[in-house]
């Protein structure tokens, strides 16, 4: 016989329930009005449990204890859906029943069944493929104020991986309806959409339903690194996410701490980062199968020192940092490279890519306190002159659009044109030109054999020998 009870107090999301003698944190509770409910503590007389319905549960309602834990739908068929936290469609088709279902908090895997990251992620943008590196397997942060262009770089990444077979599963948490149905435009034009499910709440849903989003995200994540696929996961964004923690916290007079949040705030937002990583193949053990996690922080005037943002810079393993001044400077997309850290991404490089990333990052830092002495207007010898040129064209080069991609050998390639002072004496738009029809030149066979003879050279030297002894050719590539 199932366990009944009733509500004796309501507090809007939060309630608390006499007569369940046989229950414990995570359990699944209904009420007579078909609402679903999740219990969060007790004591000897009363369960707490958070409602997911968005009006408050009138006292005296009958509660059912349905399940002890409470589990989410995962399957193949969610791909190409918009679903909710709880696994019901949100789009206007029918969703079909799933055959498993799985604990949406689950431990993460313990070290022996992690293997290293050893494959880049690469997004398709040209400043983070070649400078910050992402590691498939690599949980790195997106921090940034609010119309930075956060959104419009993991469009981007989505759309990369995406294509090179990877599963996208975007958790949308309490966004604007209009936001979300942006989102899933732009998946769908770029037809990326049967590779991806989008987890979504809307702002005016319940904080316990915009709490569970992520954990719902990364659940599905799991379901397909144990069928053997690589996923890539957005949370968008852990912000949004944290206050609604706090909210439920603060109404089950939970002591608060930092900023009013609770105390548990950093370890709910490790514990669940720690379940993306690089693991075992769970058919192949000498291959690997990735969860690559991209969560979003805002920041308000790109500080870092705050509470939920320098929690999460501590737990992931980087940042990128999406600078309001830069993008405001029209610079695409508007990365801070002095402030940004990739912890594992270098790895994942060739010795060649990582001797070039460290020349460019070096000589960058370079360029930007350079820019701040011209300022002050002090007087350029040619030597400055040639750090501020190359430096803008630089800058130049890795600005792109939202809707445009570069590979990992055209970004290379590109990079050390510069490097070389080829595109020096060229204007702005021309050497943009000039950049994108060396990216489509490098699609084709004749310009893929000639990136493979210049990309196999061992270090940078080699390389600068190689592109001179092919520099006509490479002119014709850049020749519009």
């Amino acid at each position: 016989m199932p366990n009944t009870a009733t509500v004796v107090t309501v507090n809007h999301q939060l309630v608390t329930i006499a007569g369940l003698p046989v229950v414990r944190p995570g359990a699944v509770v209904a009420f007579a009005d078909d609402g679903l409910g999740l219990v969060t503590g007790f004591n000897q007389e009363y369960v707490e449990a958070i409602v997911f319905n968005e009006q408050p549960v009138p006292v005296g309602t009958a509660v059912t204890l349905l399940q002890q834990t409470f589990e989410v739908p995962v399957s193949g068929s969610l791909l190409g859906r918009v679903i909710s936290p709880l696994g019901k469609a949100l789009d206007s088709k029918r969703l079909a029943e799933s055959e498993e279902t799985r604990h949406y908090n689950t431990h993460p895997l313990p070290l022996p069944q992690r293997s290293r990251i050893q494959q880049q992620c690469l997004t398709g943008v040209g400043v983070v493929d070649l400078l910050l590196p992402i590691g498939m397997g690599q949980r790195e942060l997106v921090v940034g104020d609010q119309k930075a262009g956060k959104t419009a770089f993991l469009e981007q990444a989505a759309i990369a991986q995406a294509r090179r077979g990877t599963i996208v599963i975007w958790a949308a948490i309490g966004q604007t309806a209009g936001e979300i149905k942006h989102l899933t435009r732009q998946l769908d034009a770029a037809k990326i959409w049967d590779q991806t499910i989008v987890v979504a709440t809307m702002a005016q849903e319940s904080a316990s339903q915009i709490y569970l989003t992520p954990f719902t995200a990364l659940t599905m994540a799991e379901y397909f690194r144990d069928q053997g696929l690589d996923t890539l996961v957005i949370l968008d964004d852990l912000t949004t996410h944290a206050r609604a923690y706090r909210e439920l916290a603060l109404l089950a007079k939970r002591f608060p701490g930092r900023d009013s949040y609770p105390g548990d705030m950093f370890y709910i937002h490790a514990r669940l980062l720690e379940r993306a990583g690089s693991f075992t193949h769970p058919t192949l053990p000498d291959q690997t199968v990735t969860i690559t996690c991209l969560p979003v922080a805002e920041t308000h005037e790109s500080d870092l020192t705050s509470y939920i943002v320098s929690n999460l810079i501590s737990i992931t393993d980087g940042h990128l940092l999406f600078d309001t001044q830069l993008f405001n400077q029209g610079q695409r997309p508007a990365v801070n490279i002095g402030l940004s850290v990739t912890r594992v991404g270098k790895q994942t490089q060739t010795k060649l890519q990582r001797d070039l990333s460290r020349e460019l990052t070096a000589f960058l830092a370079e360029y930007s306190q350079t820019e701040k002495l011209v300022h002050f207007g002090a007087e350029l010898t040619d030597a400055t002159q040639q750090v501020i040129k190359k430096g803008q064209s630089l800058q130049a080069f890795f600005s792109q659009e939202p809707s445009t991609t570069m590979s990992a050998d055209a970004v290379v390639i590109g990079a050390m044109l510069i490097w070389l002072g080829w595109w020096q004496t060229v204007e702005r738009l021309q050497m943009l030109a000039q950049r994108d029809h060396l990216v489509a030149q490098l699609k084709l066979p004749t310009g893929r054999k000639l990136a493979e003879q210049l990309l196999a050279q061992p270090d940078l030297t080699a390389l600068t020998n190689a592109m001179h002894e092919h520099r006509a050719e490479l002119e014709d590539l850049c020749r519009v």
